[in-house]
């Protein structure tokens, strides 16, 4: 028979606790089955876009995909621990992490910076000292960034995560003994751990007062008023806490704050034992020795545990309980508390009397579950499945081709399909972007239409529509209430356009040809020559030290190799080796002058007073060009641009070869008009 329990004086087992009813953002469907890997045991989601489950194969492995394109993946990561158990997501420094509990403690890193992300950084394992019984159960704690993990010795462990490593059970109190053994545990609020457990078949709830972290202090919750032992348990961080038991039972736990003897918002009743003090006759709480519990309706803090009845505290959720993977989640969705629940076969939704709200079925029993902060549900299946629950519609692509684009004529065909859930009726509308994130954005494409359940669409997209180099187009469709269900594709294009805001400033001696970066070519082909020029020519004038030729090919900032793509220079430029810009001479261009969307480069050694032609072209890494832009001109001057305020031949223009010429033609006929003048 288990000892006498300990009570622990702020909790108070409560049934129908009011939640806010459910809002935009919960699932309507299960939108798809995803195979994710072989007997899935446990499930992590750190932030939006990661999911792992832990696998129950005979080596650790980590199977996890990107949710920014649930098309393609799973990954795999395999680890050297010899069994685990457990997985808890988190996130570090603003990077997602898995950990994974068992013989040891393995973290995981994902970086975001690509889609997908890149297989995870997997931290040094850090071990839990001589024959330790295995982790069974995580929680993490953001605040003290730490890792509180049970072990099936009945341990409860602490493990603080530093800068590349961890720190185990450090303080005289580390390991905490349960005397029992952990199912789950979850933070109940900044200073409780809650532990659920089995002490040789007797049902235990144990609450860990954290206040001191380095001396811990264990109570327990009486758990005799649920029949069976609990299995599963789930916190709102803000002192509620619910309970799975494998009879189908779930109990809802809550803190009370000393001193507040009502926890509802209008209550104004005077009767005698009534702890109100907004009115007269009332019980003042604040009066010295008033401890009355007896009275009807007496709700002093001091009890140690509110006295009901027992169909107060608990209701039944499962008819004959859940019979494997029973797990349960608690997420805020747009301000509204929303719980979770799974046994065998069913997702459950329960609202805010106890009741099934809306049920979901798998096609194999659940395994694990956890919910994403952007409101898809995720469980793990026995049938080695994730099933997705989806508030938004499913777009599922299933074609996009070309994904290399070689020209800018090149037509890339998506073809996709959108599935609305049973209770949604009518259609989505549907847009493209380009690099957009899960929650939109990104550069927005000009197709757009509208979609019905099932319906098949296709659309298409022009290489001249898509920047060049690698990118991802996203696919978003839109319910009328909001929901939005996504899908991502990358692509490749090496089709480039010609450069835009190509500009040329003249100075003493030089001219500053400048232009936007965006982010397409790999480098750039300056022409330059004394007269103007079509796209067909290709001038190849020198400066006056012959430091600087037409066609001139300028790198991005960092590039190896030479900056000049001529023979000629390369025989002048005084050292080859790789990276070198010529430094040798004085008038170096030292290439490009750039910030994140704009690149300059410095043509020196002209001569003040001639006009230069100019025009720029994009390269490919493989050495193909784009087109042209117009040409345009500049003349340097010892005043730079302001010779020509002042009047002096050596001005710029900075306009196109045609205005140019007019311009031209207007300056060489004033000197025949002012003669003709003076002969009137």
């Amino acid at each position: 028979m288990r000892p006498t329990r300990l009570a622990f004086a702020s909790i108070l087992l409560l049934a129908a606790l009011p939640l806010a009813w459910l809002v935009a953002g919960v699932p309507k469907h299960v939108a798809t089955e995803i195979a994710i890997g072989t007997a899935p045991m446990d499930v992590a989601s750190p932030d939006d876009r990661i999911v792992a489950a832990l696998l129950g194969t005979s080596a650790v492995t980590i199977s996890w995909i990107d949710t920014a394109t649930f098309d393609e993946g799973p990954y795999t990561v395999g680890l050297d621990g010899e069994q685990a158990h457990a997985v808890e997501g988190a996130t570090l420094d603003g990077q997602p992490v898995v950990f994974v509990g068992g013989s040891q403690v393995d973290v995981l890193r994902f970086d975001l910076s690509t889609t997908p992300a890149a297989s995870p950084g997997v931290d040094a394992a850090i071990g839990l000292g001589d024959d330790p019984g295995p982790l069974v159960a995580l929680e993490w704690d953001a605040a003290r960034s730490t890792l509180f993990a049970g072990d099936d010795q009945g341990l409860l462990r602490r493990v603080q995560i530093l800068d590349g490593g961890g720190v185990v059970d450090s303080g005289s109190s580390w390991p905490l003994d349960l005397a029992f053994v952990p199912s789950d545990l979850v933070l109940l609020n900044g200073s409780t751990l809650l532990v659920s457990g089995d002490d040789g078949g007797w049902p235990v709830l144990a609450l860990v007062d954290l206040s001191d972290d380095e001396n811990p202090v264990t109570s327990e919750v009486d758990p005799d008023l649920a029949d069976g032992l609990p299995v599963a348990v789930t916190a709102d961080g803000a002192g509620r806490a619910w309970v799975l038991h494998d009879s189908g039972e779930i109990w809802l736990l809550a803190t009370d704050e000393p001193g507040d003897d009502d926890d509802s918002a209008d209550d104004d009743d005077d009767s005698a034992g009534d702890d109100d003090d907004s009115g007269p006759g009332d019980d003042d709480d604040s009066a010295a020795g008033d401890d009355d519990d007896s009275a009807a309706g007496d709700d002093d803090d001091s009890a140690a545990v509110r006295d009901a009845p027992r169909d107060d505290w608990l209701y039944s959720l499962f008819a004959t309980g859940p019979s494997s993977g029973a797990d349960l989640a608690w997420l805020l969705v747009d301000g509204a508390d929303t719980l979770y629940a799974t046994g065998g076969n069913l997702v459950h939704v329960v609202d805010e009397v106890g009741t099934v709200s809306a049920d979901f079925s798998l096609s194999g029993a659940a395994s694990a579950l956890v919910a994403s902060d952007d409101g898809y549900v995720y469980v793990t299946e026995e049938t080695d499945q994730l099933a997705v629950l989806s508030d938004g519609p499913w777009v599922t692509i299933d074609s996009a081709s070309p994904t290399s684009i070689g020209d800018l004529t090149d037509e890339l065909v998506i073809d996709f399909t959108v599935t609305l859930s049973d209770t949604e009726a009518g259609s989505c509308t549907w847009t493209l972007a380009v690099d957009a994130d899960i929650a939109g954005g990104g550069t927005a494409l000009t197709p757009t239409g509208t979609a019905g359940p099932g319906e098949a669409v296709q659309t298409s997209v022009t290489g001249a529509d898509l920047p060049g180099g690698d990118h991802r187009v996203w696919i978003f469709c839109a319910e009328a209430d909001g929901a939005v269900g996504r899908a991502s594709f990358a692509y490749t294009s090496t089709a480039l356009a010609a450069p835009t805001g190509f500009s040329v400033t003249p100075d003493d001696g030089k001219v500053t040809a400048s232009w936007t970066d965006d982010a397409s070519a790999s480098s750039w082909v300056l022409y330059f020559d004394e007269d103007d020029f079509e796209e067909t020519d290709t001038p190849t004038l020198c400066n006056s030290d012959s430091s600087i030729c037409s066609p001139h090919q300028v790198l991005r900032d960092g590039d190896d190799g030479d900056d000049d793509d001529t023979a000629e220079d390369e025989a002048r430029d005084d050292d080859d080796s790789a990276g070198d810009d010529d430094d040798d001479t004085s008038t170096d261009d030292d290439d490009t002058d750039s910030d994140s969307d704009s690149i300059s480069v410095e043509v020196t050694g002209l001569t003040n007073g001639t006009t230069y032609w100019f025009a720029l072209a994009a390269r490919t890494a493989d050495g193909e060009d784009g087109p042209r832009t117009a040409t345009v001109s500049a003349t340097p001057s010892r005043t730079g641009g302001a010779a020509v305020l002042a009047g002096d031949v050596g001005g710029c223009s900075c306009n196109n070869s045609l205005a140019s010429r007019r311009i031209a033609s207007i300056l060489a006929l004033l000197p025949l008009l002012l003669l003709l003048r003076r002969r009137r």
